[in-house]
């Protein structure tokens, strides 16, 4: 067992909401992933080739089909059209998943849940992934491929935030 104890750096979190961040695909999936596990190793196992290439976490995928990244649920945006793995393709069903998909169809956004090909990801006009940590963070590259921090993701990331302001100002 190893355990990692790190400080949250607000700041950090502010500029990569900003800036982005990068992924590096994994083939292979999470052990279980239909539960909330702590399996690390594939993560842990890639952490050089993750520094090497500037990347901050793992993307999971497993003959070209996109599952979730290492510790978030993958959101890409495709002609205004919010797409992410469908929960049995993405394993868990993250609370934060849900309130993105709620806020973008309250808002009149398209969602679709389905199977995610590579192929699709690599064509899509944005790509985010979201934690209750992290919120959204805009994906600038995935491996080689890079993307634009989109319209789509900073409207849903100012929708968070004046979600979350909601939920502390009524408590």
């Amino acid at each position: 067992i190893m355990i990692f104890l790190e400080e949250l750096q607000p700041d950090e979190y502010t500029q990569k909401r900003k800036e982005g961040i990068g992924l590096l695909i994994y083939e292979g999936k999470r052990m279980y992933p239909e539960i909330k596990s702590l399996d690390y190793r594939a993560p842990l196992l890639s952490s050089q080739k993750l520094e090497e290439l500037n990347c901050l976490e793992l993307l999971y995928m497993h003959n070209d089909i996109v599952y979730e990244a290492a510790t978030s649920n993958i959101f890409m945006v495709k002609n205004n059209c919010l797409i992410t793995p469908a929960l049995s393709r993405c394993g868990v069903d993250g609370i934060l998943r849900n309130i993105i998909i709620a806020l973008a169809k309250s808002n009149n956004i398209n969602v679709l849940e389905q199977v995610v090909e590579q192929q699709a990801l690599y064509l899509a006009d944005e790509v985010f992934v979201s934690n209750s940590i992290i919120g959204i963070w805009p994906i600038k590259k995935i491996n080689d491929q890079s993307y634009k921090i989109g319209a789509l993701t900073q409207q849903l990331q100012t929708l968070l935030l004046a979600f979350k302001q909601k939920q502390m100002d009524d408590a």
